[in-house]
């Protein structure tokens, strides 16, 4: 995959069409570092060692920044073979839409930015179950890698942003429903810590255990929209108010919401969708990583 640019920024603002940006048209000063090259993925256990430089900063942007936004390609270059329910699927240097393109992330408590500043600036890239298959017959997104109607996609790949000399851990939350694991889906919550053990950012998608999303896809079922602009408040209990600053009006329908979500085993309720479409769902989470 391509990654372009990171940009820290010293504003995070509303634009008019309701989306949330670090920095926009000259509000606060911004950072931009310029990568423009294509990182390999593939058996990567670490990823701290693909990038690697030093940037100069002009002393008109030194100041307290409180944030970092990433931007990367549309697409992927994927290779591979997949043997699932007695077929395998072969495909070599296919080139699949990401459907995204900026990722925005908090800094805890500000990066001050001066001359005898050396910031790390970290990238954490989630993209297990990211691959799915999809059987529509026709698509005008997703790439077909053989004649029956089977194409690929890539949803909800999870890029967090990251800057600080500290270290973030990664915590992994099976979410499951009534009806949910009869209908062979759940939700993976992955949740960024700061040292301190603190939500900083989050992220969530579908899991389908058949491999194709499209076996859950009848009667009533939950495909949360991707979370672009996590708004993250910690209640008094501990647990955390997480929602989207942003989502986009073609899947305001799903829209997903955790008013006290808990970082550990827990049950608790989720809103999806929203006004009238809206409902609550009782839902049981269980830690599956650190």
């Amino acid at each position: 995959m391509e990654i372009q640019e990171l940009v820290l920024y010293t504003e995070y603002v509303e634009t008019p069409s309701g989306e949330w940006v670090g920095g926009y048209e000259g509000v606060g000063k911004e950072i931009n570092i310029d990568l423009n090259r294509e990182v390999d993925l593939i058996n990567q256990g670490s990823l701290e060692a693909l990038i690697q430089e030093s940037v100069s900063i002009d002393s008109a942007k030194f100041g307290k920044y409180i944030g970092i936004k990433m931007e990367i390609g549309d697409s992927a270059i994927v290779s591979g073979e997949l043997k699932l329910n007695g077929h395998t699927y072969s495909f070599s240097d296919l080139k699949v839409p990401m459907g995204w393109g900026g990722f925005n992330s908090l800094i805890p408590g500000g990066l001050d930015i001066a001359d005898t500043t050396a910031p790390t600036i970290q990238v954490l890239i989630d993209a297990e179950n990211a691959f799915q298959l999809e059987d529509y017959e026709d698509s005008p997104v997703d790439v077909a890698i053989d004649t029956s109607g089977t194409n690929v996609d890539f949803k909800s790949v999870i890029v967090f942003p990251y800057a600080g000399s500290d270290v973030p851990t990664i915590q992994k939350y099976r979410i499951t429903w009534d009806g949910s694991l009869e209908l062979h889906y759940y939700m993976e919550v992955v949740a960024l810590l700061n040292p301190d053990g603190i939500l900083m950012n989050v992220g969530w998608r579908n899991i389908y255990t058949t491999g194709f999303n499209r076996d859950a896809a009848y009667g009533d079922w939950i495909e949360p929209a991707y979370i672009w602009s996590a708004s993250i408040e910690q209640n008094e209990d501990g647990t955390y108010a997480i929602s989207d600053k942003y989502t986009a009006s073609d899947v305001l329908n799903q829209v997903a919401s955790f008013p006290a979500f808990a970082l550990e085993n827990h049950s608790g309720t989720f809103t999806y969708g929203t006004g009238d479409t809206g409902i609550e769902v009782n839902y049981t989470a269980e830690k599956v990583t650190n």
